[in-house]
Order: structure tokens, then sequence, then C-alpha cells
């Protein structure tokens, strides 16, 4: 049981959205060994908000460095890539092109 006052998985999460929102990639990507400190394991849903923060931010690389890092630690994220080498409504139908 944790001690009221402790961070808990939520805030490590907060936190690290502001700083990707911060555009500080490396602070946030320093918080995993911060949480395993105080004994909470970052688990899927705490990778798939940093991924959809670090997509958000155009920071692609990073974005799929911690796809692999989840991964890594078993767990479950799926990432598609957004931005890079998409074309702007390549997936839309277009009439007449049939």
């Amino acid at each position: 049981m944790r001690v009221s006052g402790q961070p808990c998985r939520i805030t490590f999460t907060k936190l690290a959205r502001a700083l990707w929102n911060a555009e500080q990639p490396g602070l946030a990507r320093g918080l995993v060994p911060q949480m395993e400190a105080v004994g909470i394991v970052p688990d899927a849903a705490f990778y798939r908000a940093q991924i959809a923060a670090a997509e958000s931010m155009g920071m692609h690389e990073d974005a799929e460095a911690l796809h692999r890092e989840a991964s890594e630690r078993g767990l479950e994220v799926q990432y598609a890539p957004r931005g890079r080498g998409r074309r702007r409504g390549a997936d839309r139908w277009l009439p007449g092109r049939w």
C-alpha cells in the first residue's frame, strides 16, 4: 500500500505529458527510472500516453523509441507512426480514380 502523499502512476503520467508539451523529451524519458525507484512499474497505459504525447509534438523518433522500450518490457502497445512518410489525404477515397 502506498503512503498518502507519494506520487502514483497518474502523477508521473501527467508530469511526463507536461514535459513533452514543454519540449523536454530527455526529462520526460528520465521519469521511468524515477518511477521504478519509488516502486511504480510503468504499464502499457503509461507508454501509450507518452507515445501519443511525443507524436503530438512531432517527436516521431522519440515515439518510436518509447514503443520499442514498451515492447522490450513485454507490454502490448500498438503504434502507428504519424507524420513521417504519410501524404496528406493519401488514405482518402478519390472519386473517379477507380
